[in-house]
């Protein structure tokens, strides 16, 4: 009764929770590293907590940026060129 699509079109439920702990992972070690960061120039300039907080918002702007780059690259991988794109021949 229900057919099961084969090909670039079908996706399974598991490549989006793939997707999804990528993305959380990303952004946890993003802010982490964007806190430390801060923390240490903190610690050097005497500014408590302004370069905590500029770092951890570093670290939110990198991780939501590494999601739609990969959101967009898989996008593309699956829909193929699409209608009007061209492919890349190095014309441009």
């Amino acid at each position: 009764m229900s057919e099961r699509r084969t090909g670039a079109r079908y996706r399974t439920p598991w490549k989006y929770v793939g997707v999804g702990v990528s993305f959380a992972v990303t952004l946890a070690l993003a802010m982490y590293f964007g806190y430390k960061a801060g923390e240490f120039l903190d610690g050097r300039l005497g500014t408590d907590p302004w370069f905590q907080l500029g770092g951890i918002m570093l670290g939110v702007v990198a991780g939501f940026r590494i999601l739609i780059r990969d959101l967009l690259r898989d996008f593309r991988a699956s829909e193929g060129e699409g209608p009007g794109r061209e492919s890349d021949d190095g014309d441009r």
